[in-house]
């Protein structure tokens, strides 16, 4: 055992005495050759920063002078660049999107529209007008009847037999020729007519025109050639025969044809015209209306000469033109006389009127010899003609037997003087009167109290439901202005309904063995039976009574209601309408009956509007509101195949989801480092160019350690085992060009 022991101590002493120097050595051997690899790798590292890069000639010399140690070394190169860059991004679509919104300039203007509808017109209308609510009998019944007028007196149209013609004071028969002096001073030009609407026939004026006495030519006062239908209006018509009435300014017309419109008369011929007032004549007339005649009682207004009253020859003359059986009496003495100037007529013809068997004559009645005057009977036309009454002898004679007298220059026509009474012509003294001259008798069968003049219907105006009575009763007035409602015939029917139809009504009596009829006519108008619906709406029945069903029910809208959308709002595109986006109404009419509308309606949409508006929709007068949001149309990328939004006004603003692609500045710089390591600079060394390039202010580090360390390091493993690192390592390195003026030392 301690002869083991002293074997292990002695072990230990050699190794100390041995070991320990050897391992000095291998120290200080790595330590010099650690420094021999430092050196040349600053210098290596200095050279790269000074000239700015490294190529394939610098390494290896590099390597070799590391080989001199005769170590095996592993070489790490980092080359680490700082690098500046703009920082990108990319924008989403939505970012974009919004950017487009901002940038758009075009227009997107609301134009509000008013929009209505009218409620469905019902052609039924339900007259309202004042039925008829008596009856002939009702009428009949409370009917008064008025007695005989009692100024009534009996005339021949009283009696069964003769009845004097003519009616008092109505008509006058004139002659007249026209002259020079009656201007024909009117024209008016009619034209017949007949209606292609309605078949009514008709006569228009299509001309009028008057004498301008100035410019002596006719003057239109209108002219229209355009005929229109009195009864419906309508121009469609088709013209028939035109007629021409022409006027005179003495007041003298006549229709010579027949045609009831005045005709040219002419200058050449006296004419007979029918006047209505004595007054108006202005030439003979007869003064006679069938059984009567006119009498005019009132003398010729006369003057006083030498206290006596006289008449001047005109006044005579036209006296005697009027006609002396016209006057109830007339002058009885005429005298003419020649006189001499301040002295009493020496010289006088007398004339004195006398009734012969009822007519006029005038007889000579002088003191002078009978061969100066001539004749000596003249008639009522000499007279009035103012032939002449006194010869031309007589005349002479008279101025010869007064030579030596300053005779008168008035001559022997110039005056008549009255000296006697008048000479009465009939029994009729009234002034302006109609006395009976027919003398014919009436008859003495009185029926005045039984024969109807005129009647009248008592409801002229007539409304009535179809298939009812009509009231046909009228006021009959009789001869001795008695009246009495009677009940008439009548052919019109009420089966149809109709507005402003004429019914005529017939009365038939009997007079003397005979049937006479009197007529009138009423309007009538014919309606519909009416009802009232539940719901308060009054229409017509049909003509046979039945109930055709409310019109204004089936016409008209109780409510109306959106039904599609129901949440009352929708989004449409741009340039649609609300039926094309399915859109759809519920009408319900006041019948029950429901209609889906899914057009048809009315609405202020703003198709080209893009936003939220409050849309009208009307359908038959009522009205429903939907909130309607327009977005703007879409279009189809032909690049990346996704949809996109149009600009307001249509134009295309470009895909967002294209461009979200594209990178955008963010307005910041990115620093960092790029490093790349051995392999990648050893490759381009021998692999590339031979030279790898640096940018200034490149960092460069280059580490250089043995790969399996010195003896002596392998020694202090073997003893101690794993020791750790490598004692031979440099780490060195610097920015190119930073100060690059490192010199190797020999």
């Amino acid at each position: 055992m301690d002869s083991y022991e002293h074997m292990v101590d002695i072990i230990i002493a050699i190794l100390v005495i041995f070991l320990f120097p050897l391992l000095y050595f291998g120290q200080k051997q790595e330590t010099l050759i650690q420094s021999v690899v430092t050196e040349e790798t600053r210098a290596f590292v200095d050279d790269i920063r000074s000239k700015g890069y490294v190529s394939k000639e610098m390494y290896d010399a590099y390597l070799e002078e590391l080989s001199l140690t005769d170590q095996l070394y592993e070489i790490e190169i980092e080359h680490r660049q700082c690098l500046h860059e703009p920082e990108y991004r990319f924008r989403n679509a939505q970012e974009i999107i919004d950017h487009q919104n901002s940038s758009y300039t075009g227009s997107n203007i609301y134009n509000y529209r008013s929009v209505s509808t009218q409620v469905p017109a019902v052609s039924d209308p339900v007259n309202t007008g004042h039925l008829n609510t008596e009856t002939n009998e009702s009428v009949l019944a409370s009917a008064v009847s008025t007695p005989a007028s009692p100024s009534h007196i009996h005339t021949e149209a009283c009696y069964g037999g003769h009845r004097h013609l003519g009616e008092e004071g109505l008509y006058f028969t004139h002659t007249h020729m026209h002259t020079s002096s009656c201007i024909m001073f009117n024209q008016y030009v009619s034209m017949d007519y007949t209606c292609r609407m309605c078949g009514h026939e008709g006569n228009q004026g299509i001309y009028r025109s008057y004498w301008n006495t100035t410019l002596q030519e006719d003057v239109p006062i209108f002219y229209d050639t355009t005929l229109i239908c009195t009864n419906c209006r309508s121009t469609s018509v088709i013209a028939g025969e035109s007629y021409v009435s022409y006027g005179y300014s003495c007041g003298y017309n006549k229709d010579v044809d027949g045609d009831d419109y005045y005709d040219k008369t002419g200058i050449t011929q006296e004419e007979h015209y029918v006047m209505t007032s004595p007054q108006n004549i202005k030439t003979r007339a007869t003064y006679t209306s069938g059984c009567y005649s006119y009498h005019n009682a009132v003398f010729m207004p006369t003057e006083q000469r030498y206290g006596l009253p006289y008449y001047k020859r005109s006044d005579i003359r036209e006296f005697f033109n009027k006609g002396i059986s016209n006057y109830c009496a007339i002058p009885m003495v005429y005298e003419f006389g020649v006189g001499i100037q301040d002295y009493y007529a020496d010289y006088r013809i007398t004339y004195t009127a006398r009734l012969v068997n009822g007519q006029v004559e005038f007889h000579y009645s002088g003191t002078n010899i009978s061969s100066y005057y001539s004749p000596a009977f003249p008639s009522v036309i000499d007279f009035a003609t103012a032939k002449s009454l006194i010869t031309v002898g007589g005349f002479e004679w008279f101025v010869n037997q007064h030579s030596s007298l300053d005779i008168d220059t008035w001559n022997y026509d110039d005056e008549a003087s009255q000296f006697y009474n008048t000479l009465v012509l009939c029994n009729h003294t009234n002034a302006n009167t109609w006395v009976l001259t027919c003398g014919l008798p009436q008859s003495e069968h009185l029926n005045c109290s039984q024969k109807v003049v005129s009647i009248v219907p008592t409801h002229p105006n007539q409304m009535v439901y179809t298939n009812d009575p009509l009231i046909t009763t009228v006021r009959a007035t009789y001869e001795d202005g008695s009246t009495k409602v009677v009940a008439c015939t009548t052919a019109f029917s009420t089966a149809s309904p109709g507005q402003n139809k004429t019914a005529t009504l017939v009365y038939s009596f009997t007079l003397s063995g005979s049937t006479y009829t009197k007529s009138c006519n009423i309007t009538v108008n014919v309606i519909l039976r009416s009802r009232t619906c539940s719901n308060g709406h009054t229409y017509n029945m049909r003509e046979d009574g039945s109930d055709p069903g409310c019109p204004y029910c089936k016409a008209w809208l109780r409510t109306l209601e959106v039904v599609e959308p129901s949440t009352g709002s929708i989004t449409i595109f741009k340039g649609t309408t609300l039926s094309e986006n399915g859109v759809t109404l519920l009408a319900t009419y006041f019948d029950g009956r429901k209609e889906y509308l899914y057009n048809g309606y009315v609405d202020n949409l703003d198709k080209q509007y893009i936003g939220s508006q409050s849309v009208t929709i009307s359908y038959k007068g009522k009205y429903v509101y939907l909130t309607v949001i327009t977005r703007r149309n879409l279009k189809l990328c032909p690049t990346c195949r996704r949809y996109y939004e149009l600009y307001p006004d249509g134009s295309d603003p470009g895909c967002p989801y294209c461009l979200a692609r594209t990178p955008i500045f963010t307005g910041n710089v990115l620093e960092y480092y790029d490093k790349r390591y051995t392999k990648d600079i050893v490759k381009e060394l021998f692999e590339g160019s031979g030279t790898y390039n640096f940018t200034d202010r490149d960092y460069l580090l280059v580490t250089a350690k043995d790969k399996k360390g010195g003896w002596g390091k392998r020694l202090m493993s073997y003893i101690y085992g794993n020791h750790g690192d490598s004692l031979i390592q440099t780490i060195y390195g610097g920015y190119i060009r930073e100060d690059g003026n490192y010199i190797r030392k020999k």
